[in-house]
């Protein structure tokens, strides 16, 4: 172990006079860190996701390794999270859809059109893959206006 002289040791951790044991605090973005520098998920200033931590605890084991911890009701006030482990992105990526749609109209399953921004029954969009962004939809109808438009402004009229 490195030996730290006398007038630095006061400087780090406990020593420090700013410090405060090690609370949790709230990052940019808005999530709970606590100070563990010990996790193999701790940041280079020793703090982790506290969703991360609790997921762990739950399942008694580390998370595999590509392992996405979704919280879906946020930090409620009793302090206890409600989450879902998904095991890949793919699978995150398509709950938040979900909620942003539930969110939005009221049902899970909508999409929004891409054209109009209204959302609709999937039954009534078209639905087409996307590469960047998995799937883009959008009315027949507002699709024909839109390349009618792209049409004439192309054309100069």
């Amino acid at each position: 172990m490195q030996q730290v002289s006398p007038l630095k040791r006061n400087r780090y951790g406990r020593f420090n006079s700013n410090w405060k044991g090690g609370k949790p605090y709230t990052d940019h973005q808005g999530y709970i860190r606590i100070y563990i520098p010990l996790h193999y998920k701790a940041s280079s200033n020793g703090y982790v996701h506290e969703h991360i931590v609790i997921a762990e605890k739950t399942l008694g084991k580390k998370l595999p390794e590509k392992a996405v911890v979704h919280h879906y009701a946020g930090y409620e006030l009793d302090g206890k999270y409600k989450i879902v482990i998904c095991e890949d992105k793919g699978y995150h990526n398509f709950l938040h859809k979900r909620m942003r749609a539930l969110k939005k109209c009221g049902h899970p399953s909508w999409r929004r059109c891409r054209i109009c921004g209204k959302w609709d029954k999937p039954e009534n969009l078209y639905i087409r893959p996307d590469n960047k962004n998995g799937e883009q939809a959008f009315h027949r109808i507002c699709k024909n206006a839109y390349a009618r438009k792209r049409y004439h402004f192309k054309k100069g009229g």
